[in-house]
């Protein structure tokens, strides 16, 4: 808001804002000022202005309301006043007042009128930003050129129209309308940039946006310079690019030096590459030169702070107060403190499988079955009439059973592959405890998104509303009732879904002390299973009742890695193949990787051998590389050719490259393809370090893509 120099009566705007919103439908419609009254006089109301203590008395509140509705209406942009505003009637002291008490305006409402002139220079600027989500564009625009409209209000109101109303349409081209008016070369542009390109990044606009970002760098005024290399750091850290997120980092320093937003970028880059240490060393110096210079805000100080003191915390400190997820980080804490009860290993179909399912007839427990592997069943699918035969579905069914079928034959031979010496450990499923079962059952009705579907990290649909007000409001309150429900793995892998999906993770990733808790739970729940079973057992991804219990220990193999923690990842890893030696999830490309960058060559290839009809990169290149650093120089030659051939062509490119360009594909919805370049350059991304620090190999890899191309 733009300062006038008058105190303001009304104190916050945020209380202001929303009782004109209340008027917009009046203001819009008939305009009458005694349809204003009456939603003015309507029971808190008026609670929402603070600091004007007339409001108490009922006749007060009348006159107040007759009066205020006039500054508004003397003062609203409408189109039809063509944003000019009027003036407050001005009756004589002796005259009739005009409110309709009967008594003469000195005796009545004389005292108001000066309240009054000095609220109408406040309600201009607050009439525009309620009133901006539906004035039609060629309204705003003509404002702004007759200079009715401070372009830095029209930002003001196309931020709370994005986030607020909900419309980044609208939004967006109100912010445009700013920018054009105010030009990048305006360090005021700096705002207007931010609410576009936030808006455009909304409306999935990638074109725009990168083009906004671009020309703000080579013409905007140095802030906004600085401005959008902070931006494109943050994209480049979001994709791993750490060495570009740096680069980046430098440019907007060397820029404006004196950006209030550096300190904040350069901390969150060090706590994401775990650099703890110097994040908390460089938290301490951007917390003195701040406190030095006076530019230090309340929430600046805070997070500087709790990074000085626990680098590792610093992402839930950074949000709100009332977010969910302050009170999931609760709940869990309080979970810690109470008894647990364990789930155990059961062989397949046994009755204590059954015992799991409880009160659920045949037709709830498939449908249960089903949404655990991702598989949402349309509303009203009769389950009944499978069981009864004769449908067109029973026969789909029959038809998956012979697959089945199929499936088990190869899947005997694959694991005669795996266990040469013997039998492989038997099959078993995890059972939660019977509370927790029930609870798991009641859980489902509360939260919002189901089960991926296959080996999927997370739904198609449904991930964004996890998070909505009253959605998280209704499954935190069921677990605040129900704390045994976190004693269900079922329970544990939504949560650990919820918190990754939740919007800081974009921002600053998630926090450790809520996502670690949820995975360490899990992990310690089926470490308590397995030492409860008598010998070792398997614990097949075919089994939904498992699916929960391996995505979670899954995830926390890949935090370990991303934690800096190798050795706990690698271990994770192992258990998880032992537990799931056909490998539904991936995990023999992330541990042949890790063995490969630990210099651990020949269990990268022992693995490797292991899945030898596999057909992946980092399978195939991995044994490749691991058979070269053995000293099998032909053998790897060899191995080269046929990962060349078979697995994926663009990965030698790539690797000898000087430049990779990042593939457009990875940015489309399934954009991921197998042999595609969007999954070679994720290896690349992953493995071009560890490829390019061994000598000789990427002169072989030149060869072997040369003699391919000539035989073709």
């Amino acid at each position: 808001m733009a300062q006038t120099g008058i105190a303001d009566p009304f104190g916050e705007d945020e209380g202001l804002l929303d009782v004109l919103e209340m008027l917009t439908p009046a203001l819009l419609g008939s305009g009458d000022p005694a349809e204003l009254e009456r939603t003015l006089c309507e029971e808190g109301v008026l609670d929402g202005l603070i600091d004007v203590p007339v409001f108490v008395d009922p006749e007060m509140r009348r006159r107040f309301a007759f009066w205020f509705a006039r500054a508004i209406l003397s003062s609203a942009p409408l189109p039809a006043s063509r944003a000019r505003a009027g003036a407050l009637p001005k009756p004589g002291r002796r005259a009739p007042c005009p409110c309709g008490s009967g008594d003469r305006f000195a005796r009545c409402c004389a005292p108001l009128v000066p309240i009054m002139q000095q609220m109408v220079p406040h309600l201009k600027e607050p009439l525009w930003i309620a009133l901006m989500p539906h004035l039609p564009l060629e309204h705003v625009r003509e404002a702004v050129q007759r200079r009715r409209l401070d372009p830095e209000v029209l930002v003001a109101a196309a931020q709370r129209v994005g986030e607020v109303h909900r419309k980044p349409r609208k939004a967006a081209a109100l912010a445009e309308i700013a920018l054009e008016a105010l030009g990048l070369g305006d360090e005021r542009a700096e705002a207007a940039v931010e609410v576009l390109w936030n808006m455009y990044d909304e409306l999935g606009w990638r074109g725009r946006k990168t083009g906004l970002l671009r020309k703000a760098m080579a013409a905007g005024a140095p802030n906004v310079r600085a401005s959008a290399h902070h931006r494109m750091a943050t994209i480049a850290a979001d994709q791993g690019r750490f060495e570009a997120a740096w680069e980046h980092w430098e440019e907007a320093r060397r820029i404006d030096p004196e950006h209030p937003g550096l300190g904040l970028l350069e901390v969150t880059l060090l706590v994401s590459q775990k650099r703890l240490d110097e994040a908390a060393d460089r938290a301490r110096y951007w917390l003195r030169r701040l406190e030095r210079d006076g530019s230090l805000d309340d929430g600046l100080r805070r997070f500087y702070e709790t990074v000085a003191r626990d680098p590792g915390g610093m992402r839930l400190v950074a949000l709100d107060e009332d977010d969910p997820l302050r009170r999931l980080d609760t709940v869990l804490r309080e979970a810690a403190a109470r008894p647990r009860a364990w789930p155990r290993l059961v062989p397949p179909g046994s009755p204590e499988e059954a015992e799991g399912t409880a009160g659920e007839d045949d037709g709830e427990e498939l449908r249960a079955a089903l949404e655990a592997m991702g598989i949402k069943l349309p509303e009203g699918f009769d389950l009944g009439e499978l069981e009864a035969g004769g449908s067109e579905e029973l026969e789909e069914l029959e038809e998956l059973e012979e697959l089945e079928e199929e499936f088990a034959a190869e899947e005997a031979r694959l694991l005669a592959a795996h266990y040469p010496d013997g039998d492989p450990p038997p099959e078993r499923v995890l059972v939660e405890p019977e509370r927790a079962a029930e609870c798991a059952r009641g859980w489902r009705e509360v939260f919002p998104t189901h089960k991926p579907f296959g080996t999927r990290r997370e739904p198609f649909e449904d991930v964004d509303a996890i998070w909505e007000p009253s959605q998280a409001g209704r499954w935190l309150a069921y677990l605040e009732r129900h704390p045994e429900a976190l004693d269900s793995l079922d329970v544990l892998d939504d949560l650990a879904l919820a918190v990754e999906s939740h919007p800081i993770g974009a921002i600053l990733g998630v926090p450790e002390s809520v996502y670690d808790t949820v995975l360490e739970r899990a992990a310690e729940a089926v470490e308590h299973a397995l030492r409860a079973h008598k010998g070792p057992a398997r614990l097949p991804w075919g089994w939904h009742e498992n699916r929960p219990a391996l995505r979670l220990l899954m995830r926390l193999a890949q935090r370990r890695r991303e934690q800096g923690r190798a050795d706990e990842a690698r271990g994770l890893y192992r258990r998880l193949l032992a537990l799931d030696p056909l490998d539904s999830l991936g995990v023999r490309l992330a541990l042949i990787n890790e063995h490969l960058r630990q210099g651990d060559d020949a269990e990268a290839l022992a693995l490797a051998g292991r899945y030898g009809d596999d057909v992946m990169v980092e399978t195939r290149f991995g044994e490749a590389l691991a058979l070269w650093r053995l000293g099998r120089r032909e053998d790897a030659r060899e191995a080269l050719a046929a990962a060349h051939r078979d697995s994926n062509r663009y990965v030698i490119p790539m690797l000898c490259a000087r430049r990779r360009h990042r593939p457009r594909e990875l940015d489309e919805a399934f954009g991921i393809s197998l042999g595609g370049k969007g999954q070679a350059w994720l290896y690349c991304e992953e493995m071009g370090d560890v490829w390019r620090g061994t000598p000789g190999i990427l002169d072989a890899a030149r060869e072997v893509a040369r003699a391919t191309r000539g035989a073709r």
